[in-house]
């Protein structure tokens, strides 16, 4: 409205004010002149000012106040003379900058509006749309027009006296909801526009034709084209080849009438270096919206999804391994190595679910590790071995662990894996059949065997040493073997040991004796080797039977040779003795 602030303060002192008063009505004659005539009673102007829905604000060339009607200065909380003398800018709100001058430009009769911000006298803020005319400063008829009322034409104003040169009325018009209204919708579009620019996905604007209106920036690092570059093109031959251009155009362009909301569809679009871009696109067909007049086509690149969704598809379909994914409802989903390893063929609906494929003895064993996973109270990395059923009627060894996916939007299920674990088991099961054997063959023979390490430390002993020898096996294993070893063999023993664990070493026994529990002896006969390096003990083998009765034998018999020495000698003497004596 007025000049600034500055300017004002910058000008002499003005005039007192004339205010513009209603009170008679003047008609541009002298007052006995008037009389003269007889003029009839004018017409009510002021009624009509002060009626009207608008505010009606005046001010002269110096940019002071000179009159408010009744709504104006209701609607700033004045008084109409409170209002008078002042300066526009003294009601303007802080919120109205730079400050208007709606005096300008406007003497010529002409007719504009702006939205201002003025402060009401609470302090609130007051948004008005202000139209402004110029008025002729003379005695005779003065015209006002303004765009929002239906008075386009003021006549015989009368009793406006002395004033000449009033410049400005100002209608105007409460709006501060529509201008909040405004500036909302404002800032709507431009979040709506920034949204578009920076988005990763391509929204492009097709006309009925199939030539592109416009696209999003996000075309150029998606399929390599500048915005410019595309617009006015045809979108089916742009990004797809002669093929799939004519279904592009068939199924998405025409016909438009019918074609409404698409759902998403996975395309693949050419990239200006001839690469072709996994996308999926949702076609909406706005061509009757003023605001579009189109077809948008948004374009989501998931092109690397794919490509991950390629690679994991096919680790699972090399891998040995089976992996199932058991859904809440019941369904389930099986890698193709269920097939090879099985036979059952994909999507087998067994009549009991997925768990009847199990060997009934493990059934109840899966269930509850399924149910214990799901409650958090198994570990994911615990392996079960269970059997499973194949198409042959045969039951196969799985050893198999499983995951809680529930969770996880992209999964939703118990992931299980497992593996054919058939041969290792059977493997295992003729390794302990084995091993039953052999122990039963060691454990009913008369010999003792005994395993050691290189520190002499006993790891093992068979249990006919525990009656043989009066100590417990427990006694026996963890102890060591030299303090049971009578002192005049031990050094005897420990040189066969040393000898005989060579590579190629010649096997011999040697006898010995070892405590007994009781303080006896009794005379061992041993052997001993290196055991074997699968073993996990690295040590020696002594294989020991008990000849003490061979060794009592053996001490009997030669007590008996030697007394019968010893007598063949004594009569030997004897006989040389008479001969002796008789010569």
């Amino acid at each position: 409205m007025p000049s600034t602030p500055e300017a004002q303060r910058a000008r002499p002192d003005p005039e007192p004010v004339q205010a513009i008063s209603y009170d008679e009505p003047s008609t541009g004659l002298p007052s006995g002149e008037r009389e003269r005539r007889g003029d009839a009673r004018p017409p009510p102007y002021q009624a009509i000012v002060e009626g009207l829905d608008q505010g009606i604000w005046a001010i002269d060339h110096e940019d002071r106040t000179t009159f408010v009607n009744a709504r104006m200065a209701a609607m700033l909380g004045y008084e109409p003379d409170e209002m008078v003398g002042r300066m526009p800018y003294d009601f303007m709100g802080p919120a109205q900058t730079p400050p208007v001058r709606p005096r300008d430009g406007r003497r010529h009769g002409g007719a504009e509006g702006e939205d201002i911000c003025f402060s009401h006298r609470d302090g609130r803020d007051v948004w008005a749309h202000v139209s402004t005319g110029a008025i002729t400063g003379s005695t005779g008829t003065v015209a006002l027009v303004t765009d929002i009322t239906d008075i386009t034409d003021i006549t015989d104003i009368t009793d406006i006296t002395d004033i000449t040169d009033i410049t400005d009325i100002t209608d105007i018009t409460d709006i501060t909801e529509q201008s909040q209204l405004d500036e909302g919708l404002g800032r709507e579009r431009e979040r709506s526009r920034a949204l578009v620019q920076h988005s990763a996905d391509l929204i492009v604007v097709v006309r009925a034709d199939g030539a592109i209106d416009d696209a999003s920036p996000a075309v150029e690092p998606m399929l390599g084209y500048l915005p410019i570059e595309v617009r006015g093109r045809d979108i089916a031959e742009l990004f797809f080849d002669e093929h799939h251009a004519a279904e592009i155009r068939a199924g998405f362009l025409a016909p438009t009438s019918q074609m409404g909301h698409r759902l998403p569809a996975e395309l693949c679009l050419r990239h200006r270096d001839g690469s072709l871009r996994c996308c999926e696109v949702v076609v909406h067909n706005l061509v009757d919206d003023p605001s579009v007049g189109g077809i948008v086509v948004n374009t989501h690149d998931i092109t690397e999804t794919r490509r991950a969704e390629r690679r994991f598809r096919a680790l699972l379909e090399g891998s040995q391994d089976i992996v199932v994914v058991l859904h809440d409802d019941g369904e389930w989903f099986a890698s193709p190595a269920g097939t090879r390893i099985l036979g059952h063929p994909p999507g087998i609906e067994p009549p009991g679910g997925l768990l009847s494929l199990i060997h009934p003895d493990d059934a109840e064993t899966a269930a509850t590790a399924i149910a214990d996973l799901r409650a958090g109270s198994r570990d994911p990395e615990e392996r079960l071995e269970i059997r499973a059923r194949a198409t042959d009627g045969t039951y196969r060894w799985l050893n198999a662990s499983a995951r809680d996916l529930t969770d996880d939007p992209l999964v939703r299920g118990v992931v299980i894996t497992a593996r054919d674990a058939t041969k290792q088991h059977d493997a295992e099961a003729a390794l302990h059949r084995s091993e039953q054997w052999f122990r039963a063959l060691v454990q009913n023979q008369n010999d003792i065997v005994t395993v050691a390490d290189l520190d002499g430390v006993i790891r093992y002993i068979t249990p006919n040493a525990e009656p043989m020898l009066g100590f417990s096996i427990d006694e026996l294993e963890g102890s060591k073997v030299l303090p049971r070893i009578h002192p005049d063999d031990r050094a005897a023993l420990l040189h066969m040991i040393g000898t005989q664990i060579l590579p190629g070493a010649e096997r011999r026994p040697i006898e010995y004796r070892q405590l007994r529990a009781d303080g006896t002896w009794i005379w061992l006969e041993a052997t001993a080797s290196r055991l074997a390096p699968e073993f996990e003990i690295d040590g020696v083998i002594v294989n020991s039977r008990d000849v003490t009765e061979r060794r009592r034998a053996q001490e009997g018999q030669r007590r008996s040779e030697q007394e019968f020495r010893d007598a063949f000698a004594t009569r030997r003497s004897a006989s040389a003795s008479r001969r002796s004596t008789v010569t």
